[in-house]
Parts: C-alpha cells; structure tokens; sequence
C-alpha cells in the first residue's frame, strides 16, 4: 500500500499542521509506504514549515520525503531532486 500526497500544495503553499499529519500517520496501517511530495517546501511561508522527516521520524512508518532543486534553485532542466527515506531497505530505489 501506498499513500502519496504533496505537501505544501502548489500553488497557495499552505501546508498540514503537524497534528494534520498526526491524524494522517494514525489512519495508514504499519505496512504502508507514506511518501510526501515537499517540492514547494521552500515556498511555504516563513520557517514555520514542519518537514515531513522532522514530524515522521519517530513514527514507526515506512516514508519518503521527496524534495527538488528545481523549483527554489531554478534547476529545472537539472532534474535534480533527493529523498530522505525512513528505512534503509529503500534507500536503492
């Protein structure tokens, strides 16, 4: 199983609070692979904005939280992005 979702939102760039993605974590069984699109992280107002690896770290789930160059650097012909993964067992993909 697998539940994708972007995070901030393109393109109003608001974003779940943490106790949002609290509720999210507690509906998603222990099997699932949670993944957080946070592209526009940087576009999010002021430094307020909770990462999704600072909120899931302890969560006991399988994640990935996907960010990208392209966006805030404008490298967008580099393709160039990262994921930070919660398992090591998905750091190869």
């Amino acid at each position: 199983r697998l539940v994708m979702f972007a995070n901030p939102l393109n393109p109003v760039g608001s974003w779940l609070t943490p106790e949002a993605l609290q509720r999210v974590v507690n509906a998603v069984s222990p099997e699932t692979l949670l993944v957080v699109d946070e592209a526009y992280a940087e576009y999010a107002a002021g430094d307020d904005y909770p990462s999704a690896a600072t909120l899931l770290r302890d969560s006991g789930l399988h994640w990935v939280a996907l960010r990208t160059f392209s966006k805030a650097y404008g490298l967008a012909g580099a393709r160039l992005g990262f994921g930070l993964v919660s398992d090591p067992d998905l750091r190869g993909f």
